[in-house]
């Protein structure tokens, strides 16, 4: 009888690790644990992070949702990945934590413009609808706007540019 209550009890267990791996398998971004999916210099990205970057590309771009959710997910990886990549060279040239917030201003305007929304309320409980913050845009935006400025600074005396044509 022992013998069979064992027997029982390790068949379960193992039947319980079967689904368990599969589920996750067939699930990458699963919220019940974090797992690291990629390193990035010293940075790592996990699975709550590709979720977080699917919920921003989402809120700023509806088309995204027609996208199947895998196809979806290897583009908020892919964008995570050169917005970590990003992130890192401007720290090399820049205090990125003492940029003026004036500077992210008009783009999240155009954004809440974009949007159709009326102010920056409405805009802050629409992130919310998509477990976001002003902050989380505040940042990317500003990574955004540094980046643009560090590429142009580096290569203003690379590129000539006829006024004429």
């Amino acid at each position: 009888m022992i013998n069979l209550i064992k027997n029982l009890i390790s068949k379960y267990l193992i039947l319980i690790i079967f689904i368990s791996f599969f589920d996750n398998l067939s699930n990458p971004i699963n919220a019940n644990t974090v797992k690291i999916v990629k390193k990035i210099n010293n940075e790592i990205i996990t699975n709550l992070d590709i979720e977080k970057e699917y919920n921003y590309l989402t809120a700023l771009n509806n088309n995204l949702k027609d996208l199947t959710l895998d196809d979806a997910y290897k583009i908020a990886e892919d964008s995570l990945v050169r917005e970590k990549i990003k992130y890192s060279e401007i720290k090399k040239f820049i205090d990125f934590e003492n940029i003026d917030k004036k500077l992210v201003e008009p783009v999240i305007q155009n954004i809440i413009e974009k949007l159709k929304l009326n102010n920056r309320s409405e805009f802050k409980n629409y992130l919310n609808s998509y477990n976001l913050s002003i902050n989380d845009i505040e940042k990317r935006v500003k990574i955004e706007v540094l980046w643009n400025q560090l590429i142009a600074a580096k290569y203003k005396d690379k590129v000539n540019v006829n006024e004429k044509q």
